[in-house]
């Protein structure tokens, strides 16, 4: 059965989430494209992948498609199938009777061989569950189809509301008018408080859905729209909302065991029931794997890494899906963090080798770089049998022996040659890798990081080197289309989070400057000097500033300072010896790149202590 899916657009763009905008941008994009013409749309019950499709006119009328002017969508209904039936000639006959060109319309269904045999003649968007999904693709199937998945998304507070919005328009909702802004507003407190580090994960449609139940309740309850009621509701209908937000998008059924929210780190956690008592750990039972309160590894990690908060909050937002305990036999989370160089990719991945779990994480960094040629595969997996070396153990199975809770830091991707990919490929599907050996090694206790410089270029594109007060907004499309004209699409899809990292504020760069000299202050100490450098002054930090080449980012922070502070008052304290109190150093640089050091007297430490 075939029939329009939509005619005139019935919402403007401004009301369109931010994240859907994108989403959509990127499904017209696949269908635009003359060797694909298609995409996946994944994800689960309930996510607002229907609604997704409704926004594509109204995107495509803002971002019109060369060669790409579809008139509207049809959708194919599953049909049983017939010894005869043909889903083409179905399709064909329709644009018959209703006078439609091929080239002026393109299919929605949820039928995969609808999907294969349509799209030799329209671009087809096929709308499938993430599980029926997976199973489709390890048959062999739509392997080389583009995917968007709505689950893989990471929302704002503004998108989340917008959404709400569009909903209350609608006319279902039980809130009067007058009341709306503020329902919405108290829903929105009471789930990201209840799923703190976590609600950012959950699709729009997720949202719409928990929010016309929770207005349907509060409405029969007679309780109005506060927080507490809202509250009350989510607390009191606990495995209606687990089902709705979690069970749907982490694809974890919360029966078994239950998935309930931490009252004390308020981010969704697994829990034993007391007929389901943990079993002993035999090599048939996956280790435990316990993750740190991740409310303390955000802080942790934003204290360290200087101007780099959203992708922070990006990261572990991902790390609460295994917290949850959603867990299969891939690795616990696999990352892409892209950027330019210097501003934090690798200090954070080492950062979360030592902040994420109870006991601090194995640490692997591999350089990419060394495997630019097809035969340096060997060095990862070891070499066949009858090779040189066979009967040495490879270095992953190495590593994976002594240390199966690792951290692979896999820097500078985009330098690897193509072939060293395939391998991951097995571990990012299965989380499992089979060495030259025949040894199977398990990849299931570990942690993935990739880092890659591919679209700096875009990232940086701003009048100066260093954006002052704000970030500018990277092109979504542009870097999504560097990343697939690098790497295959299969691998891409595998990835669980892309992290985008930011370029450095003024305000991160002053920072960066004045931790430095901390870090100086106790090195110096350390080696038992008795000196303190005083915290530079502004004209200083300026002058530094000044000095950067925004090319190197932190990386080039650290020469200047070393160069320009560090260095001289090394210099000073080396033909100082033998102090036996602490005396307090002052540094100055001058506009001319002069720097002085000296001593800060005793009458200027009192005055600095009365002020």
């Amino acid at each position: 059965m075939i029939y329009p899916l939509y005619g005139e657009n019935v919402i403007s763009y401004d009301e369109i989430p931010d994240v859907t905008r994108e989403q959509a941008l990127r499904i017209l994009e696949n269908l635009a494209d003359q060797k694909t013409g298609s995409c996946v749309l994944s994800g689960g019950i309930g996510t607002g992948r229907m609604f997704l499709i409704s926004c594509l006119p109204v995107v495509l009328d803002r971002y019109p498609m060369t060669g790409f002017v579809p008139e509207g969508a049809l959708y194919m209904a599953n049909t049983p199938y017939q010894e005869n039936y043909d889903p083409a000639r179905e399709l064909q006959d329709y644009l018959g009777q209703n006078g439609l060109r091929e080239d002026t319309v393109f299919v929605v269904t949820s039928d995969p061989k609808v999907a294969v045999n349509v799209n030799l003649m329209v671009p087809v968007v096929l709308k499938m569950d993430t599980m029926d999904y997976e199973q489709t693709y390890q048959d062999g199937l739509f392997t080389y189809w583009p995917v968007v998945d709505v689950n893989n998304v990471d929302v704002s507070a503004d998108d989340v509301a917008a959404s709400l919005n569009i909903f209350e328009s609608t006319g279902v909702s039980h809130v009067p008018i007058i009341e709306r802004q503020e329902s919405i507003g108290n829903f929105m407190s009471a789930v990201m408080s209840k799923y703190s580090g976590v609600w950012h994960e959950f699709p729009l449609g997720c949202w719409v859905d928990a929010y016309s139940k929770a207005v349907t309740v509060a409405t029969l309850r007679g309780l109005g729209y506060g927080a507490d009621a809202f509250s009350t509701i989510l607390t009191t209908h606990a495995h209606d909302f687990e089902r709705i937000f979690v069970e749907n998008v982490f694809m974890v059924e919360t029966s078994a065991p239950d998935v309930v929210v931490s009252k004390t780190t308020a981010t969704p956690q697994r829990v034993e029931t007391p007929q389901q008592a943990p079993a002993p750990n035999t090599s048939s039972n996956p280790k435990h794997v316990v993750f740190r309160d991740l409310q303390k590894v955000t802080e942790n990690l934003k204290r360290e890494v200087v101007g780099q908060d959203k992708p922070i909050n990006q990261i572990v937002g991902s790390l609460a899906v295994p917290a949850v305990g959603v867990r299969g036999e891939k690795p616990l989370r696999s990352f892409l963090f892209m950027g330019a160089t210097g501003v934090g990719k690798t200090q954070t991945a080492k950062l979360m080798a030592e902040h994420v779990m109870t006991n601090p994480m194995n640490f692997v960094q591999i350089d990419m770089s060394e495997f630019g040629e097809k035969h340096n595969v060997s060095r990862l997996i070891g070499s066949p049998p009858g090779y040189v070396g066979s009967e040495d153990p490879s270095m992953l199975e190495t590593i994976l022996t002594e240390h199966p809770q690792s951290l692979f830091l896999l820097d500078e991707v985009e330098k690897a040659h193509p072939d060293v990919w395939d391998v991951f490929l097995q571990v990012f599907q299965d989380g499992r890798l089979t060495t030259g050996q025949g040894v199977t090694l398990d990849f299931s206790e570990t942690i993935i990081v990739m880092t890659s410089n591919l679209g700096s270029d875009v990232l940086s594109r701003q009048p100066t080197g260093f954006t002052i007060g704000g970030q500018p907004t990277p092109d979504v499309r542009e870097l999504d289309g560097v990343l697939r004209a690098h790497f295959r699409p299969e691998l891409i899809n595998r990835i669980d989070t892309q992290v985008v990292f930011n370029n450095l504020e003024t305000t991160a760069l002053e920072n960066i400057i004045h931790q430095r000299i901390s870090e100086a202050n106790t090195q110096i100490s350390a080696q038992g000097h008795k000196y303190v450098i005083e915290p530079l002054d502004t004209d200083t930090v300026q002058v530094l500033i000044g000095r950067l080449d925004s090319r190197y980012g932190a990386r080039g922070v650290h020469r200047v300072v070393e160069d320009a502070i560090i260095t001289p008052v090394a210099q000073f304290v080396l033909t100082q010896p033998g102090r036996k109190r602490v005396q307090r150093l002052r540094v100055d640089m001058s506009q001319d790149g002069v720097t002085r050091v000296e001593p800060v007297t005793g009458r200027a430490q009192k005055t600095k202590k009365a002020a």
